[in-house]
């Protein structure tokens, strides 16, 4: 007998966000990593994923496509409930979830499929992660809704399909969140901003709280080092400069505080492999536990 499955697709901005929420879904909401062949995921994920590989390899495969599989960066569940987290690689990048959406949706359907599958997805949704910057949650969701409200096939020269739009998202208000200010919501999808607060910062302004209460001698250490290496313009009467610069210099923190544990990577492979991000303070931290709860609310809601 097919079993029924919920799946909830969520598209972060960068390698380090797919990061921290890994770890927040099985630290803090009991989730575990999917270890499944992609033939063996639920439909319609079985055949989408498959074919998305397919659909390279008898492509040109050369150095310049190498970073164009749009593949799930991970794959989570608990009970019946599946999250499937995406690297998108940049707020602007959004050609890649098109492509993803207009693949997916034409699958959901198809009674041959799921006649094969051990699972099936019976309900889902979607879940946008980004940084505030300067822009706060109400211009995120207006960009969120400019994107993808209509949702096309791209030609090889970037430029929409008209006949091949799909009408994605509805003009009905977004709803507020009693679990956090920082998201919203309509219908199946989901927009929540990392930031100091809801209208500004980025996902930095909530790691760094963190660590420095952690790691307080360490990292004042390392923040004198930079200033004296490197002049940052983090006070710049602009927030368009300011914003951005603090978040490049955090980055840098963070990333000179995991050095010793694992010399010479990024900040992602720190957050995931060093000892240094525990789960008391994932627990401890307020954003990082609204974000808990406002999945948790959304996805009740599917």
């Amino acid at each position: 007998m097919t079993e029924k499955v919920n799946a909830l697709l969520v598209f972060c901005e960068g390698d380090h966000d797919v990061t921290y929420v890994r770890k927040v879904l099985k630290c803090l909401m009991g989730y575990k990593d999917v270890k499944k062949k992609f033939a063996d995921l639920p439909h319609p994920f079985n055949n989408l994923l498959t074919q998305t590989v397919k659909n390279h390899i008898q492509g040109d495969l050369s150095l310049d496509m190498a970073h164009t599989f749009f593949l799930p960066s991970a794959i989570l569940s608990k009970d019946r409930q599946l999250i499937l987290l995406f690297n998108t690689g940049g707020k602007n990048k959004y050609r890649e979830i098109h492509k993803l959406i207009l693949d997916y949706h034409p699958l959901l359907n198809e009674p041959y499929l799921q006649n094969r599958a051990n699972e099936v997805v019976e309900k889902h949704g979607y879940l946008f992660l980004y940084d505030a910057d300067d822009n706060g949650l109400n211009k995120v969701m207006e960009y969120v809704r400019e994107k993808f409200s209509t949702i096309y096939d791209w030609d090889i020269n970037n430029e929409p399909i008209a006949d091949s739009n799909l009408i994605f998202m509805s003009d009905a208000d977004w709803i507020d969140s009693l679990d956090s200010p920082f998201g919203k919501y309509v219908e199946n999808k989901a927009v929540f901003v990392w930031g100091a607060n809801p209208e500004s910062g980025t996902l930095e302004d909530i790691l760094m709280p963190m660590f420095t209460t952690e790691h307080a001698a360490k990292m004042q250490t390392i923040t004198k080092a930079l200033d004296d290496c490197f002049s940052w313009n983090t006070r710049s009467e602009k927030t368009e400069e300011a914003i951005p610069e603090t978040a490049r210099k955090h980055k840098a923190t963070l990333t000179m505080l995991g050095q010793r544990e694992k010399p010479g990577s990024g900040l992602s492979l720190i957050l995931k492999q060093s000892k240094l991000l525990s789960s008391t303070m994932l627990e401890n931290n307020p954003t990082t536990q609204q974000f808990v709860q406002f999945v948790t609310g959304f996805l009740s809601r599917l």
